[in-house]
């Protein structure tokens, strides 16, 4: 279970606005980050409620990285200390990713005050975790379930388009021919564009679970697309 509060303290030559990364290390997939920065005490706390949310986030962006924190967290917490091209690709990654993240409002400030203060600090980083009280006033925010980005669903459903396309024509029946060639053709076009449209999320969501279910949609959709235009032409010509 994810502690109720995480202490952060610093022994040793520090600067206010250190820059310290907990890494929550995970028994599947990737395991979680969160950046904390001390005071003029040397030391951070962090609340249950607080780490979720920012686990729940990066969840919920990076879907087929993570699993549910209060599943998978080991109880092991590792502290870092964040070195100059640590911290400068951090400021990079803020500029990249703050359209579609939720940092504190003082998360740029603190990085830039952090180039200073992690280049003259030479400490030792005690990381703490507060279980549950018993009295049980903290109550653990429920488990956000993210909804899966449009971007995996429109890749599934581009070769999953051709599955049902191969079926159809196989098994269609003389009468039926052609309203069955009819409803094959808006699949394969259908198809075709959801392909399109996914390969349009990789940007957002990263090319796992993506590219190779989209790319796969597309190249059998337009081959037969390729197949449906020759026949029809085909047919078409006077013999």
């Amino acid at each position: 279970m994810i502690p109720e509060k995480v202490i952060v303290t610093a022994k040793g030559k520090f600067k206010p606005g250190l820059a310290v990364v907990l890494h929550f290390k995970t028994s599947e997939k990737n395991e979680y980050h969160y950046t904390v920065f001390l005071d003029n005490e040397g030391k951070a706390q962090i609340g249950r409620n607080e780490l979720l949310r920012e686990f729940d986030q990066t969840r919920n962006f990076f879907l087929m990285d993570f699993k549910d924190p209060r599943v998978v967290f080991t109880g092991q917490i590792e502290a870092h200390v964040w070195n100059k091209d640590e911290v400068e690709r951090a400021i990079k990654g803020y500029d990249k990713f703050k359209p579609h993240w939720k940092y504190p409002s003082d998360y740029l400030d603190n990085l830039k005050k952090a180039l200073t203060s992690n280049a003259e600090s030479e400490c030792v980083i005690n990381v703490e975790q507060i279980a549950s009280s018993p009295s049980g006033q903290a109550e653990e925010i429920p488990p956000q379930i993210p909804p899966i980005p449009f971007a995996f669903q429109a890749a599934k459903g581009s070769w999953a388009s051709s599955v049902i396309v191969f079926f159809l024509l196989v098994f269609s029946s003389t009468g039926a021919k052609i309203i069955l060639e009819l409803i094959a053709l808006l699949l394969i076009l259908a198809g075709l564009s959801l392909g399109i449209i996914a390969l349009f999320g990789i940007r957002k969501h990263g090319t796992k679970g993506i590219l190779a279910p989209a790319l796969v949609g597309l190249i059998i959709n337009g081959l037969l697309l390729f197949i449906f235009i020759n026949n029809f032409l085909a047919a078409r010509q006077p013999h």
